[in-house]
């Protein structure tokens, strides 16, 4: 079994398995002191403007001038989002945006995607292209488009935010704040919905087997939950269980029915490596969820690639308790699965959800480490 010194190496590189998933992945969306990290077309301008969605007196807006020469034409700024798109997971993408009243010109205000095949916004770029706007004058007005479906082909997406003026010649002028780009939220229905119907607040078993499928593939329960500050010597503040193989490829199933939200490729970079995220919306309530970070522990796009070909269910499919997940491709000496578990969109203590036979089979694992004979699921 791996030495408690193997811990003591990856404390300060170890992420949570799920980072990355609802963050806002627009770089300067808010605009608070510039308008840097974003590209101006040709015929625009774009300017730093104290004017804020807030009316906070400590950020501003991006102030957007399209002079192009002809009539019926948008041009505004645009950025290539530094989130690696999955064809056929959905994103929301949303922003505020201001058109001053007095002006020679008329138009829209419009904010929306372009996808592109290639990385990096290279390439040929994808249909549909989802736009929202809004000819709304001298208030601020909020688009937002939830659950958006990345074409199959796209690798990455470009952001835009453009005036669209009606008239040739001369300007329109439009602000644009709180611009944001994010995988839809882990799932489908949350808090926000308000429909209580569905949900269930029982601590009711959830986790009825563990997220592997053969004990004999796992090596150890390495590193348990705990919340800050009651974490056993080494360790710090985890929000799952790390599950160490003693092999390559070990399987990886269903510790509960439900629905695949989510299947994620990501680059963490507290530790330099790849991972893919899984979600799975517990079937019974959608209230839970369960999360499957898969962590090779390669830093290479072919060791993610390699990660993904062993990933077994696709986004939207409704997986049933024991069916298999994936396989974790074993890359570097600490390759392990991060397995948590999300109660209303907070990934919390998993122990109270798992079955006594779970608990057991993960508490013996756990304790079995010489060193480890205290350690609890949850710390």
């Amino acid at each position: 079994m791996r030495a408690i010194r193997v811990l003591l190496s990856l404390l300060a590189a170890w992420l949570a398995g799920s980072a990355g998933w609802g963050s806002n992945a627009v770089s300067n969306g808010s605009f608070d002191a510039d308008v840097s990290g974003w590209t101006a077309e040709i015929h625009v301008s774009v300017a730093w403007s104290a004017i804020d969605a807030s009316g906070s007196p400590t950020s501003g807006s991006a102030e957007v001038t399209n002079s192009y020469p002809t009539k019926n034409h948008g041009s505004g700024i645009m950025q290539c989002v530094d989130l690696p798109i999955v064809g056929g997971a959905t994103y929301d993408f949303g922003g505020k945006v201001f058109i001053p009243l007095g002006q020679d010109r008329e138009g829209s205000a419009q904010i929306g995607l372009r996808w592109y095949e290639g990385a990096g916004c290279t390439g040929s770029y994808v249909l549909p292209q989802p736009r929202r706007e809004t000819e709304t004058l001298g208030t601020w007005v909020e688009l937002s488009a939830t659950e958006q479906v990345a074409p199959v082909t796209a690798s990455s997406v470009l952001f835009l935010a453009f005036p669209s003026k009606r008239e040739a010649g001369s300007s329109l002028i439009v602000h644009f704040d709180d611009l944001s780009f994010r995988k839809t939220p882990f799932f489908e229905d949350g808090l926000e919905s308000g429909d209580l119907r569905g949900w269930s607040s029982t601590t009711q078993s959830i986790l009825d087997l563990p997220p592997y499928a053969d004990p004999s593939e796992i090596a150890g329960l390495f590193w348990p939950y705990c919340d800050s500050g009651s974490c056993p010597s080494p360790l710090q503040a985890h929000d799952g269980l790390d599950f160490t193989p003693n092999q390559n490829l070990a399987v990886m199933h269903a510790a509960a029915p439900g629905v695949v939200t989510n299947v994620d490729p990501y680059f963490n970079p507290g530790n330099g490596f790849w991972q893919v995220n899984v979600a799975v919306a517990y079937a019974h309530d959608h209230t839970h969820g369960l999360n499957y970070a898969f962590e090779p522990m390669g830093d290479s796009e072919a060791d993610r690639d390699a990660q993904l070909a062993e990933i077994d269910v696709v986004v939207g499919q409704t997986v049933a308790l024991g069916d298999v997940i994936g396989r974790l491709v074993v890359v570097g000496a600490h390759a392990h699965l991060h397995f948590g578990l999300f109660e209303d969109f907070d990934q919390v203590c998993p122990e109270p959800f798992m079955s006594d036979a779970v608990r057991k089979e993960l508490t013996d694992l756990i304790q079995s480490e010489p060193g480890h004979e205290t350690w609890e699921i949850c710390n």
